[in-house]
């Protein structure tokens, strides 16, 4: 399967809308698209992503994978909302979009064996955006 991943950090002050639309208008194709955004406390992003999914599309496969990790206390204004538009009966599709802060826990781990505060949190913002999954 063909993995298109766009992976980006929006600072305090900074605004990013995106509003992506992938289309499908031949049978079997089968794509994965991810959307991976780091926001720092300040920062606002907007991300809309739409599958449309057409009549002579069958067999295709799409997926949407929209997540986005906030720094600090939070940003002033996250939006993910994966959409799906499908006029044919024989396909494979989902959408999924998840918010949240960095986990503690692994914040905590990586400081308990000598990184600094920003290093290890440096590590995992780097982590998150490189993951393929």
């Amino acid at each position: 399967m063909k993995t298109i991943t766009n992976t980006f950090r929006v600072k305090s002050g900074e605004t990013k809308i995106l509003d992506d639309v992938w289309r499908f208008d031949k049978p079997g194709m089968i794509q994965k698209m991810v959307v991976k955004a780091v926001v720092e406390e300040g920062g606002k992003v907007e991300m809309k992503g739409k599958i449309i999914i057409e009549k002579d599309a069958i067999n295709t496969e799409a997926y949407l994978d929209q997540r986005v990790m906030l720094l600090g206390k939070g940003a002033v204004g996250v939006v993910a909302q994966p959409e799906l538009e499908i006029e044919c009966n024989q396909v494979k599709a989902s959408h999924a979009a998840s918010v949240g802060p960095v986990n503690p826990d692994q914040l905590f781990y990586l400081m308990a064996r000598g990184k600094s505060y920003n290093e290890a949190l440096e590590l995992l913002v780097e982590a998150f955006l490189n993951d393929k999954h």
